[in-house]
Order: C-alpha cells, then structure tokens, then sequence
C-alpha cells in the first residue's frame, strides 16, 4: 500500500473504531436499554479489617475460621466464582469452597454478570455481587461450612450466626439461616446481595 493511501486509510479506521466503541454499545449484554439504573460491579463493602478480623462483626461474634480447598482459584481472592445468569431462566453460582447462590427464573430484572467471592484467605466472608443486586423474588444464599470440621458437631452448629453488611445502618446485622445438612452450609433467602459473614 502506497504511502498516500496510508494516510488516508487511517483516520478512516480510526473514526471507524471510535464509531464500533461508542455507537454499537447498545449491542453489549451488559447494556439494559435504560429501564433499570446500572448497577456498578465494584464490590461497594466496606475494607476488611484487623478489628473485623479480631472482634468479628458484632461483640462476642467472632469470624469462623476456614481452610482453603485445595482446588481453589485464588486469582485476587481466596475464591472466587462468576456467571452470566439470564433473567428469564436463572442459575447458580458456586465457588469451588462451595458457598454461591441459586437464583431462579424471572428473579433478577436483567441478566446479570453474578459474582461470589471469598475475599479474606481463612475466615467465613462471603460477598455477592453486584452490589447492590436487588431481586424481583427472594433467591437462596449459600453459605459453606466445608473447610471448618462443623458438620459433625450440632452444638458448635447451633451457635452459629449469620450477619450481613447493611448499607443503610453501615452495621452488620443479624440475618434469618438454617443448617443444610447435605449442603453441610447456612442456607439465607434475600431479596438483595450483601456481604456476609458466619460467626
């Protein structure tokens, strides 16, 4: 190619590209068409802490302690899971620990990149993303016990609570959890995601 038609070729691709980045953008999955404001995939909690890790969420609740699975993906966290969940049929998420969600058909308001995380090697924190997701319907958390030697042991079960992050009150708050013996996890049904801690 000729050096002149070089030089005319060029501004033409670029204000091609720059035309593919910004008008075709309504074509990403990502895109919700304006009805429902963005959600940022930032994780929005709060810093862990050395006090959240020594004092736990509240007074005289101290974090579970954990092993880490030897399977573990470890990229920037201890574990880590995504997926991209349609609206209209739902699915599940699952890190390879085993805590993640279940979330049904017509629960979310648009598909979603979903996320669950477990951002601090060694303690029982679990964090859903987007935050904050909410839901159309309630959608089934679960919080793994696997890694803690607990599922032999209904009294230390018994003293479990689960707590999450409340945005409004900037507290960690008590939430509703039963045991799943199959699971061997605390299983949660809410209508938003959070941060979540067993103690």
């Amino acid at each position: 190619m000729s050096k002149k038609k070089r030089s005319k070729t060029l501004p033409l691709c670029l204000v091609l590209l720059l035309w593919l980045i910004t008008g075709c953008s309504k074509l990403s999955p990502l895109d919700d068409g304006g009805a429902i404001p963005s959600v940022s995939t930032s994780s929005g909690y709060p810093p862990i802490t050395e006090e959240l890790l020594v004092n736990g969420p509240v007074p005289g609740h101290c974090i579970l302690r954990m092993e880490q699975p030897p399977n573990a993906m470890c990229v920037e966290n201890w574990d880590y899971a995504e997926a991209w969940i349609e609206a209209k049929k739902g699915g599940e998420v699952f890190t390879s620990q085993g805590s993640g969600c279940i979330i049904h058909k017509k629960s979310l308001f648009r598909d979603e990149l979903v996320t669950v995380t477990l951002p601090q090697e060694g303690y029982a924190i679990v964090d859903f993303g987007p935050h904050p997701l909410y839901f159309q319907k309630p959608v089934w958390l679960v919080l793994s016990l696997n890694g803690t030697n607990l599922g032999d042991n209904p009294a230390a079960l018994r003293g479990l609570t689960v707590f999450y992050w409340n945005d409004e009150t900037d507290t960690y708050e008590e939430f509703p959890s039963y045991y799943d013996r199959v699971r061997n996890a605390l299983m949660c049904r809410t209508d938003h995601f959070s941060r979540y801690i067993i103690a």
